[in-house]
This record gives C-alpha cells, sequence and structure tokens, in this order.
C-alpha cells in the first residue's frame, strides 16, 4: 500500500476480478454512455493512456477499430482465436508532453472493445462530448461522469452484497504500469504509458504484484 497525504492509505492497485467486475458491470448497462466509459476505462488500465489524453482523442485514433465487427457465430468473439492487431495512435497535441505514440494495444483490449461495439458503442470523432453538443468533454467533465457510473457499480456492489474496493482514480494507470511491468517488462509499458524515464516508473507507479496476477489481468476478457 502507497501513502499519499495526512494518514491517507489507500491500495492502488485494482485486482483482476474486481476489474472484470467493472467492465462487466458497463458492459451489462445497455447505456451508450457507461459503455464510452468503459472503453475509456480499457485504454487507461490496460494501455496506461492519461485522463487527460483520453478526453482529446478521438474514436479514430484506434486504428483498426473499423474491423471490429460483430460475427455471425452466436458465442462471438471465439476465445481461441487471434484478435486482428489494434493500433492505438496518440497525437503531438493529444500527448501530455507532446511526443506523439502509437503502440499495439493488448489483446484483450481488442476483444473487449469488439463486445463494447456489438453492444453499441459506435460512436465517431471525440470519445467524450458535451451533452447535446459534438465539443470534446473537459477533464472535469469526465471525472463528473466517472463519479456517477462508479456510484452506481458501488450501488450494483450494495445490491448484490458485493465489497465496494477504496480506490482512486489513478489506481487504473497505476494497475496498468505494475501488472504490466510484470507482464510485459517495465520498457515496453512505458512506451505505452508514454513515459520516457523508466525513474519514473519506479517512483510513481510500480506497487508490488506477482506474475500469476498479472498473467490473469491482462487474460481478463467477457
Amino acid at each position: 500500500k502507497a501513502k499519499y497525504g495526512k494518514d491517507k492509505e489507500k491500495d492502488r492497485l485494482i485486482s483482476p476480478e474486481m476489474m472484470l467486475e467493472i467492465l462487466e458491470f458497463a458492459l451489462s448497462s445497455n447505456r451508450v454512455d457507461y459503455l464510452e466509459l468503459g472503453a475509456a476505462l480499457l485504454l487507461q488500465s490496460f494501455c496506461g493512456v492519461r485522463k487527460t489524453e483520453i478526453t482529446r482523442m478521438r474514436r479514430e485514433d484506434l486504428l483498426g477499430l473499423e474491423t471490429i465487427e460483430e460475427e455471425e457465430d452466436s458465442d462471438f468473439p471465439s476465445t481461441y482465436r487471434r484478435e486482428k492487431p489494434l493500433r492505438i495512435s496518440i497525437k503531438k497535441i493529444e500527448a501530455k508532453w507532446g511526443h506523439h505514440r502509437t503502440f499495439h494495444a493488448p489483446e484483450n483490449v481488442v476483444t473487449w472493445l469488439r463486445y463494447f461495439t456489438a453492444n453499441g458503442w459506435r460512436k465517431k470523432g471525440p470519445f467524450f462530448t458535451k451533452q447535446g453538443s459534438e465539443e470534446p468533454l473537459s477533464d472535469e467533465g469526465l471525472d463528473t461522469r466517472f463519479g456517477r457510473f462508479m456510484n452506481a457499480f458501488k450501488a450494483d456492489c450494495e445490491a448484490n452484497e458485493m465489497e465496494f474496493p477504496s480506490y482512486e482514480q489513478n489506481g487504473f494507470r497505476v494497475s496498468c504500469a505494475s501488472y504490466g511491468g510484470k507482464h510485459f517488462g517495465v520498457r515496453k509499458i512505458c512506451e505505452m504509458m508514454g513515459e520516457r524515464r523508466e525513474a519514473t516508473f519506479w517512483r510513481h507507479y510500480r506497487e508490488d504484484c506477482d506474475e500469476s496476477a498479472a498473467r490473469k489481468y491482462f487474460g481478463l476478457i467477457p
């Protein structure tokens, strides 16, 4: 556990089991706004994309997403087949430090996006827009929507007598870094996250986890 501020102590890692519950809640909601938030959580939690970058991104920055189509097979997507590669492009204008980066999304991210798309996430343009407008949403606006989503998830947990996690919003990115450092290696996960110095990873993001948890985390699929 890491301490931040006076007497503050929280487990910054989100367990694979809880991450699966959150994504399944978004997927089963039948709400496009929750599907949008679920897609954003995928980018944060498995690719390390910053919230400030997501609010500037467009759906077209997911290079190859247009090839994700629903299969006729009722069991789609088949769990035994490999997904087609999906590249994520963070342009200079979108990136926090103004450095363009492109990387391949982990395979489980492609699987989740396939399900989100099949359930109604087909919006073009910015990832998030202001209500009744095509203007991109602000970081503060995304915080508000995410807070409402997590409150709804909390209510669902309570209704099903499940434990609601004590989490920090940055815990999604910290989880990506910590599990990803074990699963892919520090250099690769830093490239995905847009961290140019590995020292930043060790100082700000790394939390202890074992390899089995890392494999389970990046193996999560619907």
